[in-house]
């Protein structure tokens, strides 16, 4: 779950690993980062992730699969995923 951006003292979504993470069905993300629900306007302004490292994961270390206009990722390590990374946004 995303935290407002720019806002780094949030204990949201922080100093995550994801390690080795495969399903051969079509998963296999180290995270998948969506919008705060309790947070009005995260889904149409902008939400940010940060502070995560992924490896070996057999899909993207992390990606965001929601509708929103911005997203932001920052601090983040990704090693040997299949896809890297990937922020999404539309609307």
């Amino acid at each position: 779950m995303g935290h407002d951006c720019d806002d780094y003292t949030s204990g949201t979504f922080k100093d995550n690993v994801a390690h080795s993470i495969n399903d051969p069905t079509g998963g296999g993300y180290g995270a998948i980062i969506f919008p705060d629900p309790s947070k009005k306007g995260h889904e149409i302004h902008c939400h940010e992730a940060s502070f995560f490292t992924a490896y070996k994961c057999m899909a993207q270390g992390a990606t965001s699969l929601t509708k929103f206009v911005k997203i932001k990722y920052s601090s983040m390590t990704m090693m040997d995923n299949k896809l890297g990374f990937g922020p999404q946004a539309g609307t």
